[in-house]
């Protein structure tokens, strides 16, 4: 692609290469015609399904992660304009934030809240395009343009948010030992986690570590859609460094490919367990998702 140094273009090439490995065949090639028709073909084959009816990829498209990432992060309207956050229960309390810009080493995807100007989100995607080459490291050069592009049109930026995303393999190891948690057993979850009790059925699947009769790792599904779920993954503090959550994550996937649905995993630069977590998986990073949310009234 134009533009890219010469670390990225290898480095692209190898993580194809392992994404290759992982993922098996290469599918057929696509017709040609609109755009959109070919980006859901593209989808297709991605999240193509076997006869057990777990998600497997074939020369997965970077592109195509990505928009189902931003798909399960967040609810669009018919535009494919961002509304709210997709929370498990009342998304509409949660307001979409105002710019996702997804690069990868195929593209990116750039996505505007509902009531930004058309131009305005003209001009970011015309940013995003110039920075599309770097999406492996972290960017604050994009993150202080696009930030000053907002606040030129006299919008007040509360939060930034900028990390990788990943992809699992097709395969993914058991995490033997950990315990499924639904309303019949949610008692395990009183000590360290109440909070998830109320939104339990929402979360599913949900996953723990369990010492003594209490949860002391979890992973749930925190954002899902038609396609794919999104993990999310706490260990409370006395129990870290212990590799429960690459356990309870590894379960939550493999249970999340046998509903048929793609497993996601995203987190954020500063986040180094998490992003140890992943690399302790094998996670593929196909990515790098930034979004900025407009401030509160109390900020």
């Amino acid at each position: 692609m134009a533009g890219h140094c010469g670390f990225i273009d290898v480095f692209g090439i190898v993580t194809g290469l392992v994404c290759r490995a992982f993922f098996g065949k290469t599918p057929a090639a696509p017709e040609l015609g609109s755009l959109g028709s070919l980006v859901d073909e593209v989808v297709r084959m991605t999240c193509d399904t076997n006869q057990k009816g777990n998600w497997s990829v074939s020369t997965p498209s970077y592109v195509a992660l990505m928009q189902r990432h931003v798909e399960t992060l967040f609810v669009h309207d018919g535009n494919r304009r961002l509304l709210f956050v997709n929370e498990p229960l009342h998304p509409e309390d949660h307001p979409a934030p105002l710019v996702f810009i997804g690069r990868t080493n195929e593209g990116f995807i750039c996505r505007c809240r509902h009531d930004l100007r058309a131009e305005l989100c003209d001009e970011l995607k015309q940013l995003a395009t110039q920075y599309e080459g770097v999406p492996f490291v972290a960017d604050s050069v994009l993150i202080g343009k696009v930030r000053q592009r907002l606040e030129m049109a006299e919008w007040r930026i509360g939060g930034v948010w900028e990390g990788p995303a990943y992809c699992f393999p097709a395969v993914v190891p058991k995490g033997e030992a950990c315990v499924v948690v639904d309303s019949s057993n949610a008692g395990v979850l009183r000590e360290h986690f109440c909070d998830i009790i109320a939104e339990l059925d929402a979360v599913q699947p949900c996953v723990a570590a369990v010492v003594k009769g209490n949860a002391v790792s979890i992973c749930r599904t925190v954002r899902r859609s038609l396609h794919a779920a999104e993990a999310g993954v706490n260990t409370i503090v006395t129990h870290r460094r212990r590799g429960l959550g690459t356990k309870v994550v590894a379960k939550w996937a493999s249970l999340v490919q046998d509903t048929g649905l793609m497993p996601m995993y995203s987190t954020s630069w500063d986040n180094v367990a998490s992003r140890g977590l992943a690399a302790k998986l094998g996670l593929v990073q196909y990515g790098t998702d930034l979004h900025l949310s407009e401030a509160s009234s109390e900020q």
